[in-house]
């Protein structure tokens, strides 16, 4: 293990105090700046996960006007080597990760643009999302709307945007309450 900074060797530590190994902790290195708070929480990296690799293919129809655009978005993600965070009840830290397979999401996105005045515009857009495997924890829809302003390359906005809860299926950890 090679804590980053010294609240990390100390989490390292304990951790290692905790579970059974062997580890490796160098303790000689050069002065290095704290990064961590004492309330960070120490992740032992785990060297045998692949990474993810996604695939995804979007189709779009556009409706375009002289004042608005409308564009309706199919589309379609395939995660392979899916890393999945999954609890370890009784362990520290209290949640380890694992390559889950392979997951896919589909769904449908509706946005429109429409130009209130020179310059100012107002857009929203509505998704409905599958994760047909129920792993990534990710919620059935979204809503997005929001004003911007355009004066030839230079552009400013500001956008809300509203998640459903999360998939019954979803750990603690994933709660929005």
């Amino acid at each position: 293990i090679l804590p980053a900074d010294v609240v990390e060797a100390a989490k390292a530590i304990e951790y290692a105090a905790r579970n059974p190994g062997p580890y490796y902790i160098p303790a000689c290195r050069p002065k290095v700046p704290v990064l961590f708070g004492p309330d960070h929480e120490f992740l032992l990296g785990k060297a045998d996960l692949e990474p993810e690799r996604v695939d995804t293919v979007d189709v779009q129809l556009f409706l375009d006007r002289p004042r608005s655009q409308t564009t309706l978005t199919y589309f379609h993600a395939r995660y392979d080597n899916v890393v999945e965070r999954i609890p370890a009840p009784g362990a520290a830290p209290a949640f380890t990760f694992r390559n889950a397979g392979v997951n896919t999401i589909q769904g449908l996105e509706l946005e429109h643009k429409g130009r209130l005045a020179k310059g100012f515009f107002a857009t929203g857009s509505f998704t409905l999302q599958d994760e047909q495997e129920n792993r990534l924890f990710i919620p059935d829809y979204m809503v997005k709307g929001g004003v911007s302003y355009g004066a030839g390359r230079v552009g400013a906005g500001l956008f809300l945007t509203h998640f459903g809860k999360p998939r019954v299926n979803a750990p603690a950890f994933c709660s929005t309450a």
